[in-house]
């Protein structure tokens, strides 16, 4: 159902589209795994790191799964800053920016007519 939805982005046009036109766009293949690595691997790194340091020192009053999660929590944190920043920094690097590779279809045209909704719906 979202496939069908119209989006938005910010992308490289070597092929000059024009406004309107439905286009496919891409990431680079190398682009694509570096900030997948950035965005899963290292928050889940803090929150591992976070957990595995919260265990060990037991904060008192706290039993140690407890200590655990906190520290899983700060750690998560903690690793979700640096994303953050390096998001914000590379967000206008044209080198990450989605290109265009073909055009789908030209011009506008009327959007396509979307059917009911079921009335029971199963989810």
């Amino acid at each position: 159902m979202a496939d069908s939805l119209p989006e938005n982005v910010l992308a490289r046009n070597p092929i000059g589209a024009r406004a309107g036109d439905r286009v496919e766009f891409d990431l680079a293949g190398s682009v694509e795994l570096k900030l997948s690595f950035l965005v899963w691997v290292v928050p889940l790194i803090g929150l591992m790191a976070g957990a595995i340091i919260g265990g060990l020192l037991p904060v008192r009053r706290l039993g140690p799964d407890l200590s655990a999660l906190l520290g899983a929590a700060v750690g998560l944190a903690v690793a979700t800053v640096p994303v953050i920043r390096y998001d914000r920094k590379l967000r206008h690097d044209p080198q990450l920016a989605p290109v265009i590779t073909r055009v789908l279809t030209d011009g506008c045209t009327e959007p396509e007519p979307r059917s009911a909704l079921p009335d029971n719906p199963s989810w």
